[in-house]
């Protein structure tokens, strides 16, 4: 087993600890709920370990180089952040606003940024817009496509365990990516 999918299992665990003692605080966890997390979380590492090199070396195999051509990158950040803006109002009534969904995606191109600079990389200012506006993005595509199709099952689908579920769920994601992969500087 790869250190990505140890990575992705810890990550998991994470989140099924967090889940489990919101249970036992007397918080009712639907099993649709924790699919979708589930799902969230699945996209959140996804993104962490194309953003942390396997894109660069995805890229490199396919002949490309990312600094050869500049709007590569940006794009396929803007392409991968865009699910986020779906989850998180999908997921979460509380968190249904161009504002509230924009603060969730721009917190976790921020958090990804930061979580680069051990390994020597530098924070790029157009990758966090970039992330931002795909998870806006995400978010009109939800307002257009999504609300309508699955209105009416969300009341039963999307109990909030706390009023800031999903900021918890993205930096629990980058911790596990950042302690994971960089443990070696606290040793």
């Amino acid at each position: 087993m790869g250190t990505e999918a140890l990575f992705i299992g810890a990550t998991l665990c994470a989140l099924m600890g967090y889940q489990q003692y919101m249970a036992c605080q007397g918080r009712t966890v639907t099993a649709s709920h924790r699919r979708w997390t589930v799902g969230m979380m699945g996209h959140l590492c996804l993104v962490l370990l194309l953003t942390g090199g396997v894109l660069q070396h995805v890229l490199t195999e396919m002949g490309m180089s990312v600094m050869a051509v500049g709007w590569v990158r940006p794009l396929l950040l803007f392409i991968l952040m865009a699910p986020l803006g779906f989850f998180v109002p999908h997921i979460w009534h509380n968190f249904s606003s161009l504002e509230e969904v924009g603060a969730v995606g721009y917190l976790f191109a921020l958090l990804v940024e930061f979580a680069q600079l051990p390994v020597a990389r530098s924070v790029a200012l157009e990758d966090v817009c970039m992330g931002t506006l795909g998870t806006l993005m995400g978010f009109v595509y939800w307002q257009e496509i999504g609300h309508y199709r699955y209105y009416g099952h969300g009341a039963a689908r999307t109990v909030a365990l706390s009023r800031v579920e999903p900021l918890i769920y993205v930096v629990m994601a980058v911790c596990c990516n950042f302690f994971f992969y960089n443990g070696r500087l606290f040793l």
